[in-house]
């Protein structure tokens, strides 16, 4: 399923806001993991991951890859 630029960017925004809240990252820092991530990719190859987002999943999955980078 492909997706339009304004929703990409609609999925990237409720993840960074998820970050933000729930895992006190900077706004930079959490629009930094997103953009970094290849989130946008796996939602567009498996629509029932877009179907059933949850902004809290994404969020916590990305936090812990940035966490085993560093």
């Amino acid at each position: 399923m492909i997706l339009s630029l304004q929703e990409k960017k609609q999925f990237e925004n409720y993840v960074v806001n998820s970050l933000i809240e729930r895992y006190s990252y900077t706004k930079e820092k959490a629009m930094e993991i997103v953009e970094h991530s290849s989130m946008i990719d796996e939602l567009e190859k498996d629509p029932p991951k877009i179907m059933y987002f949850d902004s809290e999943f994404w969020a916590s999955r990305l936090s812990a890859r940035s966490k085993l980078k560093c």
